[in-house]
């Protein structure tokens, strides 16, 4: 009977942890999407591009903290962009999905790179956008949210494959030779001045 009842025990046990896994594996976590989709961007040298972003998150609510650019040759300035919104993403009420697209003028986005002046045409930066999220187990724009008890973890890292493409800023001697065409053109319509208009037959009647 002891026996019996010992090995219950153990099968309940043995079905709890299984159940736990499932759910477990049945979890998923947070995804970031960066807009464009392959996160490659292209711009002038001195010029300031960037990407939007898309953020998935089913359980619990995260709050989007921080953005980086990180890269291996510093060939211009990222600047972050979520500081200045604060994004709750997860279950009803907030949304399970939020998107914001990179808008230098209302700040929105992952964040903004500006291309040094100085770099070559053809440079290829690779690297990653790293975003980091807090994660609570109660909305944080619920009137019950309180950050000391709720807090799940904090700083965790949502990375992005990110690549930024120079594009090569044209040759003074090409601009030089277009408007030096134009000059030319224009100074010969004006020597040529108005065509003679050609004699009709009423003329030679009278």
């Amino acid at each position: 009977m002891k026996r019996r009842l010992l090995w219950q025990v153990v099968l309940l046990i043995v079905a709890a942890h299984l159940a736990h896994a499932s759910i477990i594996q049945g979890v998923i976590p947070p995804s970031l999407v960066l807009i464009p989709s392959d996160g490659v961007i292209a711009g002038l040298p001195g010029s300031a591009i960037g990407w939007g972003y898309t953020v998935t998150n089913t359980t619990d609510w995260l709050v989007i903290t921080s953005a980086n650019f990180e890269v291996s040759t510093p060939y211009g300035t990222f600047t972050d962009y979520t500081q200045f919104n604060f994004i709750v993403v997860g279950p009803a009420p907030e949304s399970e999905s939020v998107t914001q697209v990179f808008n230098p003028l209302e700040l929105t986005g992952v964040g903004s790179f500006t291309i040094a002046p100085d770099a070559p045409g053809g440079t290829v930066i690779t690297g990653e956008i790293v975003m980091t999220y807090d994660l609570y187990s109660v909305d944080p724009n619920s009137p019950s949210f309180n950050p000391y008890v709720d807090t799940i973890s904090t700083d965790n890292p949502l990375p992005a494959f990110a690549e930024v493409q120079v594009i090569a800023s044209p040759e003074p001697a090409t601009w030089i030779g277009a408007l030096t065409a134009l000059i030319l053109l224009g100074g010969y319509a004006m020597f040529r001045g108005p065509r003679a208009e050609l004699p009709t037959q009423t003329d030679h009647l009278a």
